[in-house]
Order: structure tokens, then sequence, then C-alpha cells
């Protein structure tokens, strides 16, 4: 599924400890409800409510952690990059891929 969803090339992504507008986030609630839509089974037992889909996004919502101030508590964390107004997000010189590819 985190092929599926994700994609297969692991980046790596170093910026300054300082830098604002980066956040992590548990993606295993987004995970959780597709698995619970295509095989029938909610692995993780989180006990949300599927239908709609308002349960799993205020929970991945709920689960932001500025990225200075993460502990190594999600599931399935995933880097969040937000910015305001038109700018590039994240610049090319911050970015490059990973040397190991666990998905691959």
């Amino acid at each position: 599924m985190v092929k599926k969803y994700i994609g297969n090339v692991l980046l790596r992504i170093e910026v300054p400890y300082n830098c604002k507008g980066f956040f992590i986030a548990d993606y295993a609630h987004v995970l959780e409800e597709k698995h619970l839509n295509e095989r029938g089974a909610a692995p993780l037992n989180l006990g949300y409510d599927c239908s709609t889909g308002r349960e799993i996004t205020q929970a991945y919502v709920n689960s932001y952690v500025s990225a200075n101030q993460y502990r190594n508590t999600h599931i399935a964390p995933v880097m969040q990059a937000i910015r305001k107004g038109q700018d590039i997000v994240i610049p090319v010189e911050y970015i490059t891929i990973a040397t190991e590819q666990p998905l691959s």
C-alpha cells in the first residue's frame, strides 16, 4: 500500500533546523482508510468511521507536529511542507535521492 499511495523513491530532504513550515504527519490514518476500503479490514484498528473520510482527514491533520519538535511517534511519518504564497516550497538544493531505498 505504501508503494501504491506514496511512491517507490525515497527522497532525502535536509533543511536548516530552524526552517519554518515543515511538519511531520502520520500517514497511517490515510492508509488505514485505504486498506479498509480495498481489503475490508482496518489493520491498525483505529476505530474510524470511514464512510465519509471526515474522521480520517481530521485525524491526519491533527497528527501534524512541527519537524523540529517531532520525537519519532508516528506509525507512517511523512513530511509536509507548508508555505504562504507561490514560492517554491522546498528549494532544490535541500533535496537528494536517498542512498538507501527500502521499497525497491
